[in-house]
Parts: C-alpha cells; structure tokens; sequence
C-alpha cells in the first residue's frame, strides 16, 4: 500500500517554467472555484435564513470574517480602526501567500509540491476575496448540539488539506521520519 501512495508523489516538474506553469493553473481552478462558490454564498445567503443540509450537522450560513482563523487577531480591534487591521491582515495574508509561492517554486522535492500548492490556493482565495468583500466569506458551518466548529470556506478546506498531507509526507514519507526507518533503528539498538 506504501508503495501505491508514494507513487502519487514521484512528479518531478522539470523546470521552473513548468512549476511555474502547473502553479498558475492550479491557481486559476482552485481559487478560480472558491471565488465562485463564495460569490454564491454571498448573493444566495446573504441577509437569508441558514439552509440546513444535515439537521444537528451541517448547514450553509453567510458570515463575512474580518479577522485571521479562529480570530487570532482580534485583540488588534482596540488598537487600530477598522481601515488600519483592514490593511494589516491584508499585507499578513499577502506576504504569507507569497512566501509559500516562492518556496513552492524552490522546494526540491516533488512530493512536497502538490501541499504547497493547494496552501497557496487557499491563501490566494481569501486573499483576493478580502479585497474583493473588505473580509474572507465564510458559509460552512459544523455543529452538534452546543459545540459549534467556526464557519469556513472552501479556500480554507485547501489550506487545511494542504497543511495535513505536508505533515503527513514530512513524517511517513521521508526516510528521517518513515515507519521503516524506525523499525530499523529499533533493531541496530537491540
């Protein structure tokens, strides 16, 4: 089974050009897909009542966030006006979007690729979209009786997913990290 996944990750783009290539595309769909699907969120929902799509599970609810995940930069409200954090979580999630660009350019192995580019994705998506809607839309609500996941958006489901398959091939498919190699070392120890 190991040998199946890790044949998925053996793409080897060769060139910048290509990465370059294979980067922009998938900016155009993924992004290109979150912006519509918010835009929908924001005509159809906005103003609406939530839809419900699994009763005490899931529904669709329009929010517009003004702040970073999980409202990390909240505290910034008391400090500066709403122009000012406006502007400072735009250049936070420009520059961290464009760092993880760069570096996808750069990165050396080919498994580490596809993560990257699906986190630039997400990124871009509510980068552009805090441009467009002065916040990120959020429509995807998660709830079981009182407990309640924050809303989320498309663009974040990227990111997220992003981020677990890079920790996922950090720590099973390089050969620091791999069960082999531990069972390995194991064995040398005894």
């Amino acid at each position: 089974m190991n040998g199946k996944i890790s044949e998925l990750f053996k793409f080897n783009p060769p060139s910048m050009l290509t990465k370059l290539a294979i980067i922009l595309t998938a900016l155009l769909i993924f992004t290109g897909t979150d912006l519509i699907v918010k835009e929908i969120a924001y005509q159809s929902l906005r103003g609406s009542q939530d839809i419900v799509i699994i009763p005490g599970f899931w529904s669709f609810r329009y929010t517009i966030n003004h702040d970073l995940g999980f409202s990390l930069l909240n505290f910034l409200d008391d400090i500066f006006s709403k122009q000012q954090k406006f502007l400072i979580l735009l250049a936070i999630q420009g520059l961290a979007t464009s760092a993880v660009l760069v570096f996808s350019l750069f990165v050396k192995k080919p498994k580490h690729f596809l993560p990257l580019v699906l986190i630039t994705c997400g990124g871009m998506g509510n980068f552009l979209d805090r441009i467009i809607h002065g916040g990120v839309v959020d429509y995807i609500l998660w709830y079981y009786g009182d407990f309640s996941w924050p809303i989320f958006n498309l663009a974040d489901v990227y990111g997220v997913v992003g981020i677990i398959l890079f920790i996922v091939i950090l720590y099973f498919f390089t050969k620091e990290h791999s069960l082999k190699a531990l069972v390995k070392a194991k064995k040398e120890e005894s």
